[in-house]
């Protein structure tokens, strides 16, 4: 509920000094006029009344019980205007209106309206709506843990729900999954680790005629798995990044769009000595720069820089090496399936390849939206539906999106219907995954509607600034006593007042069984109003108009049914020399291969259990699988804490030594020999 204002009644002008000018107060001579204002005006219609009766008015007051009801009628009269005629003041006057304002006390919703123009499209609660230019812009919702966000976010979604959009959601808790269901809605799911989901179609995503496009859809998939380039020395990343584009072009080339994460998995298992990788420059020319058909001390920093990004795909082929019927996204931007929706689910135990699944979706979907063919295809749409992305907990995959891409969604999506609504739980964290604090202000500039809950202490400072200051005009009384009596003189003086971020953290929040206070600015209006957000269960409204819908039809109106049950978790032996093969995780295997052969069991990674060792048919074979396989499941280990660089290193310099009887390579050096010169580099 809003704060109540303490008013000041009936105060005489003369002890203005004894109260500060942003007190609200009223006079007495404004209700002693209003009250004689109302008894003439009950007067003037009393002597119609008598007249109408056959009296004068004096005569009918002599009447005992016509003076009667003429004073207590007069008085009621005279009391109404009296008290509802005046308004609380304070002794100030704003001097811009379009300033920015806090408003926290009951008023606020009333101001916040006044202000908003017309017309209103986007209804948050009956009493609180929004104007068609602010839901044209991005919306950044900000609040530390247990503040509200999710409260306002659900929100956004039922309205997303309610005017029919495509949308893409991240559901970290899984909640908009059932939400959306609940009402009837036709999503797809992904969720690798769950049944019943969806999986992405990786070669109908990268591949195209246009070469271009290829290259630039190729860029954002390889930045989603192997993140962004690091601050200072980035040759290994760029090495590194070049093999994974370069096996994907060859890929492309080669198989077009029938390819998926397992084959490139394979394609760079099958690379073994400098020479193998230095070929790759036929169908990525930076590699012949990059890697030397000489530099056999490289394969080591080459294949650690690859594991972790190889470790994630893996880890996918785990979950989807049996999916038939994948998701494009090309095929939902473009209207091309059943689903409106698409949930990115994300799960703490599998953070690594969730947060790369949703940041390669997002970061894909925001390319093909920017491209001018989509925005071709949205003006010939019958049917205006927007596209909205409504991502919560967005730092938790951002480090991985391409930010100054993602940036042009808020201005030039804003033709072809984009709309974006993101949470953080604090703005400083922008700084973390652009690493600059330049790109970082740009990111948050680009949300002009601003939702604020409970803040962050590390947040005052930043807040300070958007709230902002106003200036007044302020009318001061100073008072003194003398022999004459009290004597009193006024002044007008102009003050700037400071909208106060410590006021507003302390009155944000969860109001017990009520709802959330929350503060929320537009991109139009000057006012940060605090308002509630009242709990309620999600999509009420929407599941009462279809079902009601349904039974004018004759028909019955069914939710939809989501089972969270976790898939069992699949080895995916990979060779060089021979096709993937699958086998259950507890069954043993015979293996006679060649070159490298990794395989890996990721639940059994999770629950700290040992893949069973493999069973040869030779001793000399023996040693050379055991060794990179114990290899293969440190790097897995590696990757639940990837700033391990010099692990990661290492396990590529065994995974060397493992190889270097098989290759015809005769300059060996010793381990700590590559160590040192990695060290020194």
């Amino acid at each position: 509920m809003a704060s109540k204002r303490k008013i000041f009644y009936a105060r005489s002008r003369k002890t203005d000094y004894q109260i500060s000018n942003d007190e609200y107060r009223t006079y007495l001579d404004q209700h002693i006029y209003w009250l004689i204002a109302g008894f003439i005006f009950s007067t003037f219609l009393f002597y119609f009344f008598f007249k109408a009766q056959g009296y004068g008015f004096f005569e009918a007051l002599k009447i005992k019980d016509k003076l009667h009801f003429y004073i207590i009628a007069s008085s009621i009269i005279g009391i109404i205007p009296a008290i509802y005629f005046v308004k609380p003041i304070q002794r100030l006057k704003i001097k811009d209106l379009n300033a920015p304002r806090l408003v926290y006390d009951e008023t606020a919703l009333q101001q916040f309206n006044d202000n908003e123009p017309q017309p209103r499209t986007l209804h948050l609660t009956p009493t609180l709506s929004l104007s068609k230019r602010a839901t044209e812009t991005a919306t950044l919702i900000t609040g530390e843990p247990g503040a509200g966000k999710s409260v306002t976010l659900d929100r956004y979604h039922e309205a997303n729900i309610k005017e029919g959009s495509y949308s893409i959601c991240h559901d970290p808790k899984g909640d908009y999954t059932h939400a959306y269901l609940s009402c009837g809605e036709h999503i797809a799911v992904l969720a690798p680790w769950l049944k019943q989901t969806k999986a992405i179609d990786f070669g109908g995503m990268i591949y195209n005629e246009d070469k271009n496009k290829q290259e630039a859809i190729l860029n954002l998939f390889i930045v989603s798995f192997h993140g962004s380039k690091p601050d200072g020395d980035s040759f290994w990343y760029e090495t590194s990044y070049s093999v994974l584009k370069a096996i994907c072009l060859k890929l492309c080339k080669e198989k077009k769009s029938n390819f998926q994460e397992i084959d490139i998995c394979q394609e760079f298992y099958s690379k073994q000595t400098a020479e193998d990788f230095h070929n790759l420059k036929e169908f990525y020319a930076p590699i012949g720069n990059l890697i030397s058909k000489e530099a056999s001390d490289m394969i080591s920093s080459i294949i650690g820089s690859c594991v972790p990004t190889i470790v994630k795909l893996q880890s996918l082929a785990n979950f989807w090496h049996d999916e038939k019927n994948r998701l494009n996204i090309k095929d939902f931007i473009y209207r091309k399936t059943k689903y409106h929706h698409v949930i990115i689910r994300n799960d703490a135990t599998y953070e690594s390849i969730a947060s790369s699944v949703v940041a390669c979706f997002v970061n894909v979907a925001t390319a093909f939206l920017l491209d001018s063919e989509y925005l071709e295809f949205s003006r010939t749409l019958k049917s205006k539906r927007e596209f909205r992305f409504l991502l919560d907990e967005f730092n938790s995959f951002a480090k991985f999106l391409d930010i100054p891409m993602f940036n042009g969604l808020s201005d030039l999506g804003r033709a072809a219907g984009i709309r974006l609504y993101i949470c953080l739980q604090r703005r400083s964290q922008a700084l973390h995954f652009t690493k600059n604090r330049d790109l970082a202000n740009d990111f948050l500039a680009t949300f002009p509607n601003l939702v604020i809950c409970r803040m962050a202490e590390s947040d005052i400072k930043d807040f300070e600034n958007i709230l902002g200051s106003y200036k007044v005009i302020e009318y001061t009384q100073s008072s003194s006593f003398n022999q004459q009596g009290q004597s009193t003189t006024e002044k007008i003086q102009e003050v700037e007042k400071k909208n106060d971020p410590f006021i507003l953290k302390n009155i944000l929040g969860p109001i017990d069984k009520i709802g959330v206070k929350v503060c929320i600015k537009t991109v139009q209006n000057p006012i940060f109003a605090v308002v509630w957000i009242p709990f309620k269960k999600f999509g009420e409204e929407i599941i009462e108009e279809r079902a009601l819908a349904a039974k004018e039809k004759g028909k019955e109106f069914k939710p939809l049914t989501f089972k969270a049950e976790h898939k069992s978790s699949v080895e995916i032996l990979i060779s060089p020399q021979t096709t993937p093969t699958v086998e259950e995780s507890s069954t043993t295997k015979e293996e006679e291969k060649e070159g490298i052969q990794i395989s890996f069991d990721f639940d059994d990674l999770i629950k700290g259990t040992e893949q069973p060792p493999a069973e040869d048919t030779s001793s000399e074979e023996k040693a050379e699988p055991s060794g990179i396989s114990e290899v293969s499941k440190e790097a897995v280990t590696s990757l639940i804490d990837p700033t391990h660089t010099l692990g990661v290193i290492v396990q590529g310099i065994e995974i060397l030594d493992s190889l270097s009887p098989a290759t015809n390579n005769k300059d060996t050096i010793t381990l700590e020999e590559k160590l040192k010169k990695l060290k020194g580099r």
